[in-house]
């Protein structure tokens, strides 16, 4: 089990009843919902019953979380009417403010103001205990338990023992946060109630009616391992521990689970790496091949480029000598021309002479001239267009 109470009340509670069904509980001074709670672990059980809380705020976290409980808010005294509750302002271990100081004792109220406690009264409408039975209409109850700081004694005055007899009583004990005793004359009262104080846990004092003598054997011992519990706030470290290791679980799987993502990613990126680097080193023999390639054409370039040079400076050379040809030939042609006009003027001479006498002599004279004239002309001629003639290659380039 999970002991909420303060000095593990609820551990020995747990034993005496241990094997009933869920019963009723009455809590007078009932605190925290939770925190050093004596009713937490029989509510969470089945159980039901009457919280009793003067102080506002923890009477609304009651109201908040035991919605099967009834619940009121006031103090309990030896008689009804108005009273002055002394609220005091503590933070427990947990940080919750169970009001473990607040009491309706005026002079345990200045002492803590002594020790430097914020202290704050209020003026609240006490009850007693039969007022609140009656009102609840309660009937039988598996424990009471008292704690009030000091006022134990005023609240087991205030109830009718004759209608109400709880099977156990549990009442605080001792001078508020001392070791002194100082319930005589409550186990005196009870006593003669004929309930039987069966147990102090160096806190409290559990006393059993007769009725019940029976089950007084299980409250003889203290609470010890045998009782198989733990204690409320080592369950919450060790709830903590379970989420921070399940947080820290999720978290390495999260990180396995990344790590796992980016070495896929890096042996997708070293593949592609590879198949880049592969795909360079073909682009770069490529590259090679045709700077080489380039190369070879750019010597092939440059020796077209000498022979086209020479073979243009050749061509400019033969286009001069064809220039200066023709005009040689221009000129040729001309002096022929002058010629042949000078052969047909001798030649129209000759016919003029021709009808003459002498018509055969001066014809065969004129004939042996012509011949002359001819033979000495056109070989002239023909030796002069032989010498400046190009050869057949250089006509055919110009």
């Amino acid at each position: 089990m999970i002991s909420y109470a303060q000095n593990h009340e609820d551990v020995l509670l747990q034993r005496f009843f241990q094997g009933d069904a869920p019963q009723f509980y009455v809590d007078v001074g009932a605190g925290h919902p939770t925190y050093h709670s004596v009713t937490k672990h029989f509510y969470d059980s089945g159980w039901s019953g009457l919280n009793i809380e003067p102080r506002s705020k923890l009477f609304d976290r009651l109201c908040d979380e035991r919605t099967r409980d009834l619940n009121h808010h006031g103090p309990i005294a030896q008689q009804g009417g108005e009273m002055t509750f002394y609220e005091v302002d503590v933070v427990n271990d947990a940080s919750e403010d169970c009001g473990g100081l607040s009491t309706l004792d005026s002079e345990l109220a200045q002492k803590y103001r002594g020790e430097g406690c914020a202290v704050v009264e209020h003026h609240l409408q006490a009850s007693t205990l039969t007022e609140l039975f009656e009102r609840f209409n309660i009937a039988q109850i598996g424990f009471l338990k008292i704690d009030v700081e000091g006022y134990e004694w005023q609240v087991v005055q205030s109830l009718d023992w004759n209608r109400w007899r709880p099977r156990v009583v549990v009442t605080e004990s001792t001078i508020p946060t001392s070791a002194v005793v100082c319930d005589e004359e409550t186990t005196k009262f009870l006593t003669r109630l004929n309930y039987t104080p069966a147990h102090f846990d160096g806190l409290n004092r559990y006393f059993v009616r007769s009725e019940d003598s029976d089950r007084l054997p299980r409250l003889a011992a203290p609470v010890n391992v045998l009782d198989d519990y733990i204690s409320h706030h080592v369950w919450e470290l060790m709830q903590a521990q379970s989420k921070s290791q399940e947080y820290i679980a999720n978290i390495e799987q999260l990180h396995r689970s990344r790590i796992e993502d980016h070495q896929h990613q890096l042996s997708q990126l070293n593949q592609s790496f590879a198949h880049t680097n592969h795909l360079f080193h073909e682009l770069a023999e490529q590259y090679n091949d045709l700077n080489a390639r380039l190369n070879q054409l750019n010597i092939e370039r440059e020796q077209l480029t000498i022979a086209s040079k020479w073979q243009l400076t050749t061509i400019e050379q033969q286009a001069r000598q064809l220039d200066e040809f023709h005009q040689i030939i221009e000129q040729q042609s001309h002096s022929l021309a002058d010629s042949e006009m000078r052969c047909q003027e001798l030649a129209m001479l000759a016919d003029r002479y021709y009808q003459s006498a002498e018509r055969r002599t001066i014809r065969g004279r004129v004939n042996q001239m012509r011949k002359r004239l001819t033979g000495l002309v056109r070989p002239k001629a023909t030796s002069i267009v032989a010498a400046k003639s190009p050869e057949p290659s250089l006509r055919r380039a110009a």
